[in-house]
């Protein structure tokens, strides 16, 4: 069995999820005290209900835009991934990515965050999970191959 396969409640029971404070603190960047999170999976939704945010399915569409979205890396490839993501979300918004400890290294995802033009990214790590944060900066016009 996965850890994908097992129930949210039982990863938040065991504490094997990140404490409120330090979801709080990845959020942080949104400046919002109830952000509507569009959750790809099962994986957060207690913990992300429990600090106040609004969660949103990507099978019910809703009319509010998501501030935030969450959610395992869904694709071999994390640039995939995360051009996904970043489809349904506006410039500022907040992706929040959610690997195992032991699936790539933690340079190798924020690499991938800024070569997508997530910028700033924050990593916090729980014991079996890392989480990956940063705010979503679409490029502008480029000069010599530097985003301005």
């Amino acid at each position: 069995m996965t850890f994908a396969a097992l129930p949210d409640f039982l990863l938040d029971g065991f504490d094997l999820y990140p404490k409120d404070e330090v979801l709080r603190m990845l959020l942080r960047p949104i400046k919002k005290t109830s952000p509507h999170v569009l959750v790809h999976g099962r994986f957060l939704h207690r913990s992300l209900k429990r600090i106040g945010c609004v969660l949103q399915l990507p099978s019910l569409p809703s009319s509010q835009p998501p501030d935030v979205v969450c959610g395992r890396k869904m694709h071999r490839d994390l640039k995939t991934t995360l051009q996904s993501y970043l489809s349904s979300l506006s410039q500022g918004g907040l992706v929040l990515l959610i690997t195992l400890r032991s699936e790539m290294p933690r340079e190798n995802i924020c690499a991938a965050f800024l070569h997508a033009g997530i910028v700033d990214p924050v990593q916090e790590s729980t014991r079996v999970f890392v989480l990956t944060a940063g705010v979503f900066t679409p490029p502008s016009v480029a000069v010599d191959g530097l985003r301005s």
